[in-house]
């Protein structure tokens, strides 16, 4: 069972100011006997987003931004993965940013500002076992980020555009100070552009580890990109190559004393490959056409990945067609998606090495409808994976992780109140 609602609120007094807020708060309770033993896995969730923002754009040419936006998400499942245990999950954030960005001369812009993220996290298990002595695991943090930002462009000629950028940031759990410079370079020619990219990123470790080791460095990430795109006459084409090595990752290692697992932040890896898009929208009338294709090799060390090795999220090939056909006519779009991807990989028990083993490839055909009987009124229907194919999504210990249901069907309608036309979040 699912609950959604939304609102948002958008005031321009004048054309030089724009005031909005937009919230949104969504609940989910899902509950499945599981297992031999008819466990009844009980799942409830509470996510609320609100998004404030303000802009003023000044007689000197200054334009002004200031943001505050807070999230909330809480999740608690019932018997877990054993009957009457129990799991707790909360996270909640403040972001809050002001900025200011002036194009100083025809040549260069320039852009600064502050940012502070403050965050809690907790989580609890609770397991009571009959006459013994029952289990009561609880993590808590609450990390704080403050960063500093400053970003230069400058247009040397009309065709070439370069930016150079700063950040620092400040964790408090770690009490480290990060510095994170990074450069972009675009060339035109005609209807093509030609780009170039450089530049570190950092983040904190996920929350579930950092709540048991609050002490973990930022992860780094230093990141090379080279890429060209051409848009015109109802075409689109881009292609990128990219490199990415990432270091102080977060691993679980074995300790000294007595073998027992610590958290340090020892960890690395890389992710190469390139990356493929083609739009078309003038081959043949009222048809359009996406292809995209992705290829990467990744290789970490980190979490409880204690050897160099491809993740069991990260697929080799990933490929989607999508075709849609409209019939203006009768105001409907039809629509038809094909999504590959090569076999994940799992640790296979009976093989040598970690995650030494793939599962079959990813196949799914969805068909979709979409009809607009009036500008304020949308009906959509889809269906997901039409052919049945039993998709697998890794293996724990040789077993194979399956999707609840083979295919979904779904229809919605959507209108618009207010309006003189369907909703376009470009609107807002």
């Amino acid at each position: 069972r699912m609950m959604t609602g939304s609102a948002q609120f958008r005031y321009h007094p004048d054309d030089a100011t724009l005031f909005k807020i937009y919230g949104g708060y969504d609940h989910t309770d899902f509950s499945n006997y599981e297992g031999a033993e008819r466990r009844l896995f009980d799942l409830n969730e509470n996510n609320f987003y609100l998004n404030t923002t303000f802009r003023k754009r000044t007689s000197g040419g200054w334009n002004w931004f200031a943001g505050v936006a807070f999230s909330f998400f809480e999740q608690k499942i019932g018997n877990v993965s054993l009957s009457t245990d129990h799991w707790m999950e909360l996270q909640q954030e403040l972001h809050a940013k002001v900025k200011v960005f002036k194009r100083i001369s025809p040549a260069f812009r320039l852009d600064m500002g502050v940012e502070s993220f403050i965050r809690r996290y907790e989580n609890r298990y609770q397991y009571q076992m009959k006459e013994v002595e029952g289990i009561d695991s609880h993590h808590e943090i609450n990390p704080t980020i403050s960063a500093g930002f400053l970003s230069a462009t400058y247009y040397p000629v009309e065709q070439l555009k370069a930016e150079l950028s700063v950040r620092t940031e400040y964790t408090s759990l770690n009490e480290k100070v990060n510095f994170s410079p990074r450069l972009a370079v675009n060339y035109y020619l005609g209807d093509v552009v030609l780009s170039a990219t450089a530049g570190r990123y950092t983040q904190l470790p996920v929350s579930r580890l950092l709540a048991q080791e609050n002490k973990l460095k930022s992860e780094s990430c230093i990141q090379y990109n080279v890429g060209a795109q051409y848009e015109g006459d109802g075409r689109f084409y881009k292609a990128e190559l990219y490199y990415k090595k990432y270091d102080r990752l977060a691993l679980v290692e074995k300790g000294t004393v007595d073998a027992a697992e610590v958290l340090t932040s020892g960890g690395y890896g890389y992710s190469k490959g390139f990356d493929l898009f083609f739009n078309d929208r003038v081959l043949l009338k009222n048809l359009e056409y996406q292809l995209s294709y992705t290829y990467n090799i990744a290789k970490r060390k980190f979490q409880e990945y204690t050897e160099l090795t491809t993740p069991q999220y990260a697929t080799r090939h990933n490929a989607s067609l999508v075709l849609k056909y409209s019939i203006p006519r009768i105001g409907t779009i039809v629509g038809l998606t094909n999504r590959f991807s090569s076999g994940r990989p799992y640790h296979n028990l009976d093989l040598l090495g970690l995650m030494n083993d793939h599962v079959k490839p990813y196949n799914s055909l969805d068909l979709g409808l979409t009809f607009l009987p009036s500008k304020k009124v949308i009906i959509h229907a889809s269906a997901t994976n039409i052919l049945c194919r039993k998709n697998e999504f890794g293996r724990v210990n040789n077993k194979a992780i399956l999707a609840s249901n083979d295919h979904f069907f779904y229809i919605g309608v959507f209108i618009t109140l207010g309006k003189k036309a369907a909703y376009d979040v470009s609107n807002f």
